[in-house]
């Protein structure tokens, strides 16, 4: 049975230890002390070995003696109005740094289809900031896609319509940004290829998905004080979004109107640490499960960090007990909590980089824990393709956490429907398990509870507290916990012990079908 009152201690603010009060980024003596606890933890249950592993990696902050800013400046640059940034710490990690005059260009969610629609209508970004919402892709993409638009910056903004937003009813503040990194990919992007080892000496080459344009986040406020001077045509009914008294115009404003973006964010050397834990498989030792969790936030990280680390060691302490009462593991199950995720899964990418040879060879599977728990309607596999059996396998076996009596697999076809419709996704880019996948070939899947009719509002904002979590959960943050707990370790159990591992290798040929077909629809487009 899995024990719940660690999951509560863990990502509550008990006295003395506030591990999701208060912001914990790297390098941070909060962070310095969660992985000491950490650490501690998994020496105190009995794991066979525990050690912590550093790095010293390139990390992009806030300049705390030049503050980033946007201002609105007439056509000679002098200012005509300060536009209220919210916190300081609020900012995306990898920006450009410089200064940027412009005017605006709406641009939906910033995706490359919407860039298209913008070229259809005859209406250039080049030389102008572009403002965007966030969803649909990730920061880094839409930072990409508004460079090779030839902008100059980029605003990103959550729109009502995609973020609730009425404190009432538990969204977010209109004056409250969302932050997130603009890095074009995975990793330390100052030594890339390369693990970032003490006393390492690296090419001296970046990574090209380093943007070359400043980006900011800013509140739903400021946007649509922004978006409410714009001229130019109406954008498509489909970009419309919900801020009050927006007409939604594509941009960019008259002649006397001006923006003025800057972005003065400094590179530092952080040292960084993975703290791991490992139990030894009788049989197979030097064949790995991988599962592992998020440790640091640049906010307080209830929902991003901290249910993913309360589960990570609860999954530990259960499965030393598991062993200690006679369970044979056949491979070493490996837990660890990662440093420096908030910056693009830093600390796990530079691991697997250190390793890569030796976890291409004996790294079974990862599975991930970061935003293991937004909501409680319904369960999101985001996953190689290898594993979708075995989780149709472990979902039948694990009681819903809302459903009385009904198994999560049964909750999710009582309509009919197939639960790979509703529970299956693709790896995204910004999880730490598509490093192992597309660096390591190593079959990997992050596990998340989510809500059926809105996002969880406060992800990646100063709001992501335990107290906002739990009641957006009405309560249940305890019981959805423990639910992912059991799905992860019902399948830890699976790939550990069985004699033969149970991953599905010939659906490839399925999906490299699918592939195919879809590739085919563009054959007209073609130029020979």
């Amino acid at each position: 049975i899995i024990d719940i009152t660690i999951i509560i201690t863990i990502v509550s603010p008990v006295p003395g230890r506030k591990v999701s009060e208060g912001p914990h980024p790297p390098g941070s003596p909060r962070l310095d002390a969660l992985s000491g606890h950490v650490l501690a933890a998994f020496t105190s249950f009995g794991l066979d070995h525990s050690w912590t592993d550093s790095h010293y990696v390139g990390l992009q902050r806030p300049d705390r003696g030049r503050p980033n800013f946007l201002h609105r400046v007439d056509a000679n640059g002098v200012l005509i109005e300060e536009l209220q940034l919210e916190d300081p710490e609020v900012y995306c990690p990898y920006s450009a740094s410089g200064t940027v005059v412009g005017g605006l260009v709406f641009a939906n969610y910033g995706r490359r289809e919407d860039f298209g629609v913008l070229e259809q209508q005859g209406l250039s970004p080049r030389g102008h900031l572009v403002i965007v919402r966030v969803g649909k892709i990730s920061y880094a993409e839409k930072v990409a896609n508004a460079e090779a638009s030839q902008a100059k910056g980029i605003l990103i903004y959550p729109d009502p319509s995609d973020i609730p937003q009425d404190p009432r009813k538990l969204g977010l503040f209109p004056n409250i940004s969302i932050y997130g990194h603009v890095h074009m990919g995975a990793g330390d992007p100052y030594s890339p290829g390369f693990p970032s080892f003490n006393h390492t000496q690296f090419p001296p080459v970046r990574s090209s998905g380093l943007p070359t344009i400043p980006a900011h986040p800013i509140s739903a406020a400021v946007a649509a004080r922004l978006l409410r001077q714009l001229t130019g045509p109406p954008a498509p009914s489909a970009w419309r979004g919900h801020l009050p008294e927006v007409p939604y115009l594509l941009g960019p404003g008259g002649p006397s109107f001006r923006l003025q973006l800057g972005v003065h964010n400094i590179q530092q050397s952080v040292m960084i640490n993975n703290v791991f834990g490992c139990i030894e498989g009788k049989f197979e030792p030097d064949h790995y499960l991988i599962v592992g969790a998020q440790r640091d936030s640049l906010g307080p990280g209830a929902a991003r960090s901290g249910v993913g680390t309360a589960v990570l060691l609860e999954l530990a302490r259960t499965f030393v007990a598991m062993v200690q009462n006679g369970f044979q593991l056949r491979r070493s199950l490996l837990f660890v909590s990662w440093d420096a995720g908030d910056f693009g899964s830093v600390g796990s990418t530079e691991w697997l980089e250190g390793y890569l040879t030796m976890l291409h060879l004996k790294a079974a599977a990862y599975i991930s824990l970061d935003n293991a728990v937004l909501g409680d309607d319904r369960l999101l596999a985001k996953t190689s393709p290898a594993l979708i059996s075995l989780i149709e396998s472990v979902i039948k076996q694990v009681d819903s956490p809302n459903r009385s009596g009904q198994s999560i697999f049964e909750q999710m076809t009582e309509q009919g429907q197939r639960w790979e419709n509703e529970g299956i996704q693709p790896l995204p880019m910004d999880s730490s398990a598509f490093a192992f996948t597309s660096f390591g070939g190593v079959p990997a899947v992050e596990f998340s509870f989510a809500e059926d009719s809105r996002p969880y509002p406060f992800l990646n904002t100063m709001l992501d507290t335990y107290d906002h979590l739990n009641r957006v959960l009405q309560g249940r943050l305890p019981a959805v916990a423990k639910t992912v707990a059991e799905v992860v370790g019902h399948l830890l159990i699976k790939l550990s012990h069985d004699h033969l591992l149970p991953l599905d290798y010939w659906c490839y040929g399925d999906v490299l079908l699918q592939e195919i077909a879809h590739f085919n629809q563009f054959n007209a487009q073609l130029k020979v």
